[in-house]
């Protein structure tokens, strides 16, 4: 027993694995799903959508962006990109703002006096694996 111990004599601590630390994170977003589901099954499913008028449109609007990526080592990478997506949107779809003349609400419309400009912001961070040959040279 005591060959299995460091010479200080403190025992070190075995490091988890990346494979359970994967495992545990697809089980707790596995119960999150659970969760909402049943959340939606208890309170959703009464819910009459056709009760209320939404609206629906396409448009293009601009978007930009910066993206990093990092090797950690040869089989790992970490990537972070942040991503700005300024416009203009009627995020409920609802009539949720009077128009002309006297801009009193609701005005039995949805259309362009809903919508609201937002500077929507976005940050991902990500994880990649390489499973083959990088193509790099070690001599």
């Amino acid at each position: 027993m005591a060959e299995d111990q460091p010479a200080d004599g403190a025992a070190e601590m075995p490091s988890t694995p990346l494979v359970v630390w994967a495992a545990r994170l697809s089980a707790y977003f596995l119960a999150q799903g659970g969760i909402m589901l049943l959340a939606y099954a208890i309170y959703g499913f009464g819910t009459d959508p056709n009760s209320f008028a939404r609206g629906s449109r396409t448009a293009i609007a601009p978007s930009f962006g910066l993206g990093l990526n990092f090797w950690l080592s040869d089989l790992i990478s970490l990537g972070v990109e942040y991503r700005a997506m300024p416009f203009s949107w009627n995020r409920g779809g609802f009539d949720t703002r009077g128009g002309p003349p006297n801009g009193n609400f609701p005005d039995g419309k949805i259309d362009s006096n809903d919508q609201t400009f937002k500077f929507n912001q976005m940050l991902s961070l990500s994880i990649g694996f390489a499973l083959g040959h990088r193509g790099l040279s070690k001599e």
